[in-house]
């Protein structure tokens, strides 16, 4: 039995039903050959309903029991981490089933599969939807993202160990003693290897408490925490970011760069994902993704995670590619269509037809604040 996890989609006004029309009504279906890879990933299944009534879909994954199997056809391909048997099956699907794009689900794909786009584009006429190989690594990988935008007010306070032995450096202030502080792998996919790091004595009052709902982090002490890092290493994460720990609200951001922007609030989340959230509409957000996106030169899907503190919008991370949770995003305008449309250069008639206002990142978003999500489990029997 495979499980699958789907969506409840409320919302208190009709706009937003207008709003998804107005890409997915007037525009006419292609019927394109389209690759997802991940298909087992947590929003594979509503990404897939999203773009079923308009492309011909086809799935890979690593898993031969990931459930996206069992709503379109597929193959199980190597896992991306052996670039060599991965990109040649990815390959040979685009070219024996003539692909026309290729809709990146997975981050770990995203740096491999840089590495053919040009190569299908020419050969086979396959548009792979990610950016080019040194934005991406700028965006994925957190200490470069935060260096390089260090002077932002948007980035919180932190410092970047590759080592270590640079732990011990660090002067006594950065470690943020009052508060603890988080720690993250550079490079990781949501919440996975969050830890947040507080003093001995803090750590020896935290006691068993079978009652709240579990913390969406890990809790060590400093003395344990260093223990386990001298012992097990970096050299899997990449080094880890040592930011100050942060609480207040979290919120994502859906967008495609100079085109759509849609705001949204995770109000629940589980291992890393949203299982319930709500649309808001945040200008000053939206100018912040848009200058972010904009700065680092990302393409297509781009996904932004933020949390509102005292002291305005921090930036967590970014997801170039779509997110587990665009189908909520989506409920304003299809958005994992709206970039297959992109990279098939039809933004300039969806522009001048009016299917796409040019003012839609701000007007439209507002529209449809308040259409609230529920995540929840869809078994598949097999």
């Amino acid at each position: 039995m495979a499980v699958n996890e789907s969506i409840i989609v409320t919302t208190n006004s009709n706009v937003a039903e207008k709003l998804r029309s107005t890409v997915q009504s007037k525009t006419e279906i292609s019927m394109d050959n389209v690759l997802l890879t991940a298909v087992g990933c947590p929003g594979a299944g509503s990404i897939i309903e999203l773009l079923k009534p308009y492309y011909k879909l086809c799935g890979v994954d690593r898993d031969i029991d990931a459930y996206g199997f069992h709503l379109i056809p597929g193959e199980v391909v190597p896992d991306a981490s052996l670039h060599g048997p991965y990109l040649g099956e990815i390959m040979r699907i685009i070219k024996t089933l003539h692909m026309k794009f290729v809709l990146p689900m997975s981050t770990n794909e995203l740096l491999p599969l840089t590495s053919i786009k040009q190569f299908v584009k020419t050969t086979y006429d396959c548009t792979i939807l990610v950016s080019s190989h040194d934005r991406l690594e700028a965006a994925i990988d957190k200490g470069l993202l935060y260096t390089y935008f260090n002077k932002f007010d948007f980035i919180p306070q932190f410092v970047v160990a590759r080592t270590p032995q640079d732990l011990f450096k660090l002067p006594k202030q950065k470690l943020w003693a009052k508060t603890g502080f988080f720690v993250k792998p550079c490079r990781s996919n949501g919440s996975r290897g969050l830890y947040r790091i507080v003093s001995d004595s803090d750590a020896a009052n935290y006691r068993l408490d079978f009652t709240n709902k579990p913390m969406p982090y890990g809790l060590l002490s400093f003395r344990e925490f260093i223990a386990r890092l001298t012992s097990q290493g970096m050299d899997e994460v990449g080094g880890l970011l040592v930011s100050e720990f942060l609480e207040g609200r979290e919120w994502s951001v859906d967008l495609i760069s100079d085109v759509y922007t849609v705001t949204r609030i995770r109000d629940e989340i589980r291992s890393g994902i949203c299982t319930k959230g709500h649309l808001d509409f945040d200008k000053k957000l939206i100018d912040i993704s848009q200058q972010i996106v904009k700065k680092l030169g990302l393409q297509f899907n781009v996904n932004l995670q933020f949390i509102e503190t005292n002291n305005g919008f921090k930036l967590l991370e970014i997801n170039p590619r779509v997110s587990g949770t665009i189908v909520l995003s989506s409920q304003v305008v299809n958005l994992p269509r709206l970039a297959l449309l992109v990279a098939a250069g039809r933004l300039p008639i969806l522009r001048r037809t009016g299917e796409l206002p040019s003012d839609s990142a701000f007007t439209l978003s507002a529209g449809v604040a308040g259409t609230c999500m529920t995540r929840h489990y869809k078994e598949i029997f097999y």
